[in-house]
């Protein structure tokens, strides 16, 4: 007979099932909100901070601490920028018992807990008092009104890539895997050409911890501890309560990136401190910018952008990366990824799309490597447009000569691009390429190549004739070891402005100048009496029918140090395009009489005076010490204002979140979805408001060895209501926005 199941028995099973589901609740809860799915309308509102995709941990996702301390100034310091408020400290819940390395490789599996990372507090020396600024950006009351028209075609562009030489031999495609597998030890090397997610190995020195999604917090020095905040459940990471604590802080905040991009060795002629470039973009259409970081010795790295500053690490390639650029190569509305390597070969990662859902934390993006038909010659510095006005995106190359060896033929080629299939033009048979950009220099709505060189060649020139490419020399002054272009307008004129760095001290005392003196001696002897080089950086402004005159010293950034990156951003959204610099060398030979052959400087960030002239900006907090090379500024947190991601050389790359808290803003993505140039490339956008008129242009090469985001930004005072958007399309097209609401993303389709 059996046993009668007494009802105590029963209550209590009861009582289990419902506190199960209780639980099971309240960890979704915490999870967040999905963000609200985007529609197909011609304009969309941003999505806000508040609506990110839930942050469900697994066990490809990272954890980034920070590192314990600003960067430490040498005996050239400007200016310590102000610190924030205090921060909350959080006691981490895990320990991995991995051993970090001085140099990054790409594991292949990753520990199952999450790290909660202690973040130190910070006392305000003179903190500023900005103006508060909400934290969500809102969805447009309505949609705006759209129309277009037809006017003369304006043919403008940017180009395409290739993979001319062999690399070490890669497999094809790579894709990260949605399931991940057991966690192993970490391997010391990785398979080249696959991309698979994995935990990410520490930074010499081993002071962080790490595991599952990482989301950066703050450099700040130690202060004595607060009360920690209340821990979230393991494996659930909320988002940083640091960071929402210090979202108007009235500075930068610098956080460090899982990468380093090391020094190279054994390159033969090649300076060993040249480092690589990085690139931002979408590339899982997911609204978020993602960011690709060029490496050396190690592996790329992708770090995925999920919201809320917080992202998701991959490494990929076998490095030995010079640029970085995210560009849709065939026009399929998916970002693809290339890269110029040390040899001068071109590495095109075709990205294949998603396959599944884009809300999920998962999107399972597919990549695969594949050669660029015609491309064939060497590649340092490139850049894309739609040179011949027939719907693609053709490229422009050139390369540093001395890299390459002797019998390999390189120069600067302009590419034409039929159906992914390139036919090149011989520009130049000689260079010493650092720097390349599509400029209209001669006014006639058509984009010509310059190219920026190292060392004692000077800077080249070709404008855009129909089917031809006469040499011009527009400008009477340039620097002599170009490294890098900027353009916009900077005075709000409607002209574009081109500044271009170059290395000259930005001190004179004797300190400095002892540093600098070899490099000053040898720059003295090589010179020539007629030579159109100066040392410092230019800025070109045009005056119309006198040309260009270089006006670097009148806005005061003619000596931002041994500088390698510039960009120009609106930072402070006061409708006044700023600019940031990054500086820094090493030299076993001209340095070597400098502690570890490097030469320390602060980063150089400039605020616009009214379109007059730039003034130091040093409380920005945007004056790091760790020599900068490649560097990009873009909006990565969706609350309205330019952060800005640099790969510096040796050290681990840095995100600057941007706290100012200042005006307000609008960011336009482009979708021509009838062109294989999809996110109109080569386009100009007006913004037209009753005080002032914007002018931008979405181009692809920016800054050393970068790439820029097809997302276009504005600044303007608070309170301001836009009158119209004018988009300029390649093609002549005119698309009006009326009335478009500020603090917004809007994507134009057409």
């Amino acid at each position: 007979m059996k046993t009668p199941i007494k009802s105590d028995v029963i209550l209590f099973v009861l009582f289990l099932l419902i506190l199960t589901l209780l639980t099971t609740y309240g960890k979704s809860a915490a999870q967040g909100s999905v963000a609200t799915p985007r529609n197909n309308a011609v304009t969309e509102a941003a999505v806000s901070i508040a609506m990110a995709k839930p942050l469900v941990v697994r066990a490809e996702l990272l954890v980034l601490t920070p590192s314990p301390e600003f960067d430490t100034p040498t005996a050239t310091v400007q200016g310590q920028a102000d610190t924030p408020t205090t921060i909350p400290t959080d006691t981490p819940t895990d320990t991995p018992t991995d051993t970090p390395t001085d140099t990054p490789t790409v594991p292949t599996d990753t520990p199952t807990s999450i790290i909660v990372p202690t973040v130190p507090t910070d006392t305000p020396t003179n903190p500023p008092a900005p103006t508060p600024k909400a934290t969500e950006r809102r969805e447009a009351d309505a949609t705006p009104t759209q129309w277009e028209f037809v006017v003369t075609p304006e043919p403008w562009g940017s180009p395409a890539f290739e993979t001319p030489w062999p690399e070490p031999p890669v497999p094809s495609t790579f894709t990260p895997p949605a399931t991940p597998a057991p966690a192993t030890a970490l391997p010391t090397t990785h398979a080249p050409g696959t991309f698979t997610p994995g935990v990410l190995p520490q930074q010499a020195p081993p002071t962080r911890q790490v595991s599952g999604m990482f989301t950066p917090t703050p450099s700040l020095p130690p202060e004595p501890p607060v009360a920690p905040p209340t821990q979230p459940a393991p494996g659930v990471f909320s988002p940083s309560v640091a960071s929402a604590q210090l979202s108007c802080s009235g500075r930068f905040i610098p956080y460090d990136l899982p990468h380093v991009t090391t020094l190279e060795t054994n390159m033969g002629p090649l300076p060993i401190a040249n480092g690589a470039g990085v690139a931002i973009n979408d590339l899982d259409n997911d609204g978020d910018l993602d960011i690709v970081l060029g490496g050396n010795d190690g592996a790329d790295t992708l770090l995925w952008n999920e919201g809320n500053l917080t992202f998701r690490w991959n490494g990929f390639g076998t490095g030995r990366t010079r640029t970085v650029n995210i560009v849709d190569v065939d026009g399929d509305g998916w970002q693809d990824i290339v890269l110029t390597k040390q040899t001068g070969a071109l590495d095109y990662w075709r990205n294949l799309g998603s396959t599944v859902a884009l809300d999920t934390v998962w999107s399972n993006q597919q990549f695969t490597r594949e050669t660029l038909p015609g491309i064939a010659e060497p590649a340092t510095a490139i850049d894309w447009v739609d040179l011949d006005n027939d719907g693609d995106l053709d490229l422009v190359t050139a390369a540093y000569t001395t890299n390459l060896s002797p019998s390999v033929a390189s120069g600067i080629y302009a590419y034409t691009n039929q159906a992914i299939a390139f036919t090149p033009t011989a520009l130049a048979t000689t260079t010493l390429a650092l720097a390349l950009t599509l400029f209209d220099i001669n006014s006639d709505s058509q984009l010509d190549v310059l190219v920026g060189n190292d060392s004692a060649l000077p800077d080249q020139a070709w404008t855009h004739q129909s089917n031809a490419w006469p040499a011009a020399t527009p400008f009477a002054r340039t620097g002599y070891s170009t490294r890098s272009f900027a353009w916009a307008d900077v005075d709000n004129n409607g002209v574009y402005e081109l500044f271009a760095t170059d290395m000259k001290p930005y001190t004179t005392d004797a300190a400095t100048l002892a540093a600098w003196q070899p490099v000053l001696l040898d720059l003295e002897e090589s010179s020539a009496a007629d030579d159109p080089q100066l040392l410092g950086n230019v800025l070109q402004m045009g005056d119309g029918a006198q040309g260009y005159t270089n006006r670097a010293v009148a806005w005061g950034v003619d000596a931002t140090g041994w500088s390698w990156s510039g960009q120009l951003g609106d930072f402070d959204n006061d409708g006044y395009l700023d600019l940031y610099v990054v500086n820094g060398m090493v030299d076993q030979g001209a340095l070597e009489h400098l502690p570890n052959q490097e030469l320390v400087e602060e980063n150089q960030a400039f605020h616009n005076m009214g379109g007059a002239r730039f003034a130091l900006a040093p409380d920005w907090g945007l004056n790091a010490t760790r020599s900068g090379r490649g560097m990009v500024v873009a909006d990565l947190d969706n609350d309205g204002d330019l952060d800005i991601v640099v790969n510096n050389l040796g050290s681990p790359a840095q995100l600057f979140e941007n706290q100012l808290c200042r005006g307000d803003s609008l960011e336009v993505d482009l979708q021509w979805l009838q062109s294989r140039n999809r996110h109109g490339i080569g386009a100009q956008l007006v913004l037209h408001t009753p005080d002032a008129t914007y002018y931008r242009h979405v181009h692809v090469a920016g800054g050393y060895l970068s790439g820029n985001p097809s997302r276009v930004h504005f600044g303007f005072p608070t309170g301001v209501q836009p009158d119209f958007l004018a988009v300029h399309w390649p093609d002549g097209v005119v698309t009006h926005i009326d009335r478009p609401e500020p603090n917004t993303v809007i994507s134009v389709e057409r």
